[in-house]
């Protein structure tokens, strides 16, 4: 029984372009900078967008981030919002909506976060923690992120893992810019 149910459900996966080593991931908001300012930029976006064991999912709050950015920020003659939001709309393949399960997550690991004895305000760090929430709650395998000063911070990943466990969500992986360059290699 246990065999066929696991066939239907690759059958299912097959239908709906997924390998069974499909791999699901959350880029931060930081990691698009580090892909507009990398020299092989153009080859990494194009792997993002067409890698077929790979799919970038996003939400509202990485939009919105990203669009924060000013508009007359420049490198040279690159105008690094107008990249940033190309880049976003090429590579980024599903939008999960942030619903209230999610920020109710996102507040249980900020109390957790204090109690392990973080120290960065509310303001500053939730939505770090929405972006882990959506993540968690959408079953997605892996969080690129270069941010270790609150999303990647021990406090941070000890408050996900409880209040995950305590919720039966399951933490994703956490990578860096250089992991997910490796995984594309």
């Amino acid at each position: 029984m246990d065999n066929i149910s696991n066939r239907k459900r690759l059958s299912v996966r097959k239908n709906l372009g997924l390998s069974s080593a499909m791999r699901r991931l959350l880029l931060d908001t930081n990691i698009y900078g580090e892909i507009i300012i990398d020299d092989n930029k153009v080859e990494i976006a194009d792997k993002l967008a067409n890698h077929k064991s790979l799919i970038v999912y996003t939400n509202n709050i990485i939009k919105k981030e990203l669009r924060n950015t000013p508009k007359r920020m420049r490198i040279g003659k690159i105008n690094i919002r107008n990249d940033l939001m190309i880049l976003f709309h090429n590579i980024a393949k599903k939008n999960i909506e942030i619903t209230p399960k999610m920020i109710n997550i996102a507040d249980s690991y900020y109390e957790a976060y204090r109690e392990f004895g973080g120290s960065i305000g509310k303001a500053k760090i939730i939505n770090d923690f929405r972006i882990v929430a959506c993540a968690s709650c959408a079953s997605l395998d892996i969080v690129v992120s270069e941010d270790v000063v609150s999303m990647l911070i021990e406090n941070s990943v000890r408050a996900y893992k409880l209040i995950n466990n305590s919720n039966n969500l399951r933490t994703p992986k956490f990578i860096n810019y250089n992991d997910l360059k490796r995984m594309l290699s």
